[in-house]
């Protein structure tokens, strides 16, 4: 939360390690260790906000392919060649079909990560911007 502002805390989202089924830390593995992790190729979602000091998700890898779209990033996931840290909500169909399954890790590493509803001026807001608003805290609310 930005300093100096206030905001409706909403459902936020869990990020999961995933790799495609064939991914050398999914194949016939039980654990895998975040050491082993960190030495693997990791995709990263490029951050499109104005202030960049959050790394959520990101293992500081010394091999990492940044993206900008999600899109990319499945395709990328599902053909072997990295792993990632993806909101579980958003990749549901491909861990039911098997395209992405969890790495296996020896100790959880999912990372829960906060979403919160702000108006700069709710003073000035306009009735779409605040229908909005009430829209998405229905929906998205605690």
């Amino acid at each position: 939360m930005p300093v100096g502002y206030s905001g409706q805390s909403l459902r936020g989202a869990t990020l999961i390690p995933v790799a495609a089924p064939n991914h050398l830390l999914c194949f016939s593995r039980s654990e895998v260790s975040e050491t082993e992790l960190r030495s693997h190729r990791q995709l990263v979602l490029r951050d499109s906000g104005s202030r960049r000091n959050v790394d959520a998700g990101w293992l500081q890898a010394e091999k990492r392919w940044t993206v900008s779209h999600f899109a990319t990033s499945i395709k990328l996931l599902k053909s072997g060649l990295a792993v990632a840290f993806v909101p579980k909500e958003w990749i549901e169909d491909e861990l039911k079909t098997r395209c992405l399954v969890p790495i296996p890790l020896s100790v959880s590493m999912d990372r829960h990560v906060p979403l919160y509803l702000l108006l700069a001026a709710k003073h000035a807001a306009g009735p779409a911007s605040l229908g909005l608003a009430d829209i998405m805290i229905a929906k998205l609310g605690n």
